[in-house]
């Protein structure tokens, strides 16, 4: 039973991390200028995948890694900028706020549903779901992030102040 938790920890951290990222989603919250949950969770995912593949726990080559490495990128990039499109941005109290949809939700389980797909192709690539979800999220962020930057220049002069995008 311990060997079976042991093997398991990875898949529970995972779920975890998915579901803060899906609560925090729904929440109306102001837009920021540094994406830090991203990079966050982008950093753990890193190290994570570069143990993997230094203790060779990614069974496969050098070329494969590769391949996997950017058929990664360009998922979590290419889900990140279609899930902006579907978070709402708007002005409140001076403040540019953003929030997911039921679309945005929508497309996080298909965004997740492709990298466990990839999982069934690569054994050990599970161990690159924390890096793909914080590279899906800080494309999401930051595409979110110019068009809170659009929202403000497209308001009256003056009418916000530099600082309705908190740091």
């Amino acid at each position: 039973m311990d060997e079976q938790i042991g093997d398991d920890w990875p898949y529970l951290v995972y779920v975890l991390v998915f579901v803060v990222i899906l609560r925090r989603q729904l929440l109306p919250r102001p837009v920021k200028e540094r994406p830090t949950l991203a990079l966050v969770i982008m950093g753990v995912g890193l190290i994570l995948a570069v143990s993997a593949i230094a203790t060779d726990w990614i069974g496969v080559s050098l070329t494969s890694i590769v391949v996997l490495a950017v058929s990664l990128v360009i998922l979590a990039a290419g889900f990140g900028a279609i899930r902006a499109a579907t978070c709402r941005v708007w002005t409140q109290d001076n403040t540019v706020m953003r929030r997911g949809t039921i679309w945005t939700l929508v497309l996080w389980v298909v965004t997740m549903g492709a990298h466990v797909y990839l999982d069934t192709l690569v054994r050990g690539s599970n161990s690159t779901a924390l890096l793909y979800m914080g590279i899906s999220l800080y494309v999401q962020q930051l595409i979110v992030r110019r068009r809170a930057e659009a929202e403000m220049t497209s308001l009256a002069p003056g009418s916000l102040e530099q600082s309705a995008l908190p740091a």
